[in-house]
């Protein structure tokens, strides 16, 4: 989440959107955020949206998503800033 969230604020006046999505009550969420505090927002789902994209299997996964909508990766696991860094540099580089 520290990772995503300073991607965020480099690359947000570019385009980049972040979300952060979880199925836990929304109190345990709160509690979440006030030891790891992150300034995109959290959303909640109710089990629907994740299956529109795909079945997850690990947390966490990071969908990287174009400017198109279209997903172009899908990361499961811990990643590098490195990594993550890169692959949001492909996406907004990306020609439109």
């Amino acid at each position: 989440m520290p990772k995503l969230d300073q991607l965020y604020r480099q690359h947000k006046h570019e385009g980049l959107v972040v979300f952060g999505m979880s199925d836990e009550d929304i109190a345990i969420q709160r509690k979440c955020l006030e030891q790891v505090p992150v300034t995109y927002p959290p959303l909640t789902y109710n089990g629907d949206v994740p299956s529109i994209y795909r079945d997850i299997a690990i947390y966490p996964t990071i969908f990287m998503i174009d400017r198109r909508g279209r997903i172009q990766n899908a990361m499961t696991g811990d990643q590098s800033s490195e990594e993550l860094e890169r692959v949001v540099a492909d996406l907004l580089n990306a020609p439109e």
